[in-house]
Order: structure tokens, then C-alpha cells, then sequence
């Protein structure tokens, strides 16, 4: 069992109705690919996500994509494996916390013109 802590770069060309990729990989520093590969589970899910996971401002969609990657450094060749996890931001989320606020505020200072 692991607990990670990740970060990932976001694409905000189409804010608030994006979907990003963000990519989660998992590395051995300490055994070079002459001893150790790592390798997806090929019988069951191997990649499983807690039930009833919720995020304020994302979906996170079901489909997930597994890889594999190989990382050089100068001390030697490192297994490597990837997995990419696709969220879809709720736009929802943005129309009551942004959007509508933001009209409402709009709307009251027209008001104060009339």
C-alpha cells in the first residue's frame, strides 16, 4: 500500500469544460531494470480507485490508461509504469461558486442605475 502526494499540469484552454489528463508513474531508484521489472497485473483491475471518491471541482472518468516506461540515469537503466487518470471538470461546481454570483453582482449594480 502507498500514499502518494501528485501534482499535475493542467491544459485551461477550455475552462471550465476541460478534461485533463493527468499522469501518475511509479518508479524503482534503488534496482536497475537488471533486477526488477514492474508489471500491470494482468487478472484483475490494476488500478482501483476507493468507493464513493468525490472531488469538488472533477469526475474522474473510468477509463484509465496503463503503460509502461523506462527511465535512464547515470547510474544505470530504471523499470518504470504509468498510469494516466482522465478527470472531467464539473461545470456545475463553477455555475453556482462563480457564475451565478458573478451575474447576481451584475445584475444589483445595473439596478443602482435605474
Amino acid at each position: 500500500r502507498l500514499t502518494l502526494i501528485l501534482s499535475c499540469p493542467m491544459d485551461l484552454k477550455n475552462f471550465p469544460m476541460d478534461i485533463q489528463t493527468c499522469t501518475m508513474q511509479l518508479e524503482s531508484f534503488g534496482y536497475t531494470m537488471n533486477d526488477l521489472i514492474f508489471e500491470w497485473l494482468e487478472e484483475q483491475e490494476a488500478v482501483q480507485v476507493a468507493e464513493g471518491l468525490t472531488l469538488p471541482q472533477f469526475i474522474l472518468r473510468d477509463e484509465k490508461d496503463l503503460g509502461y516506461c523506462t527511465k535512464y540515469y547515470n547510474t544505470g537503466k530504471f523499470t518504470c509504469i504509468e498510469v494516466k487518470f482522465h478527470l472531467e471538470r464539473q461545470m456545475g461546481y463553477y455555475l453556482i461558486q462563480m457564475y451565478i454570483p458573478s451575474l447576481l453582482i451584475v445584475i444589483l449594480s445595473w439596478v443602482s442605475f435605474w
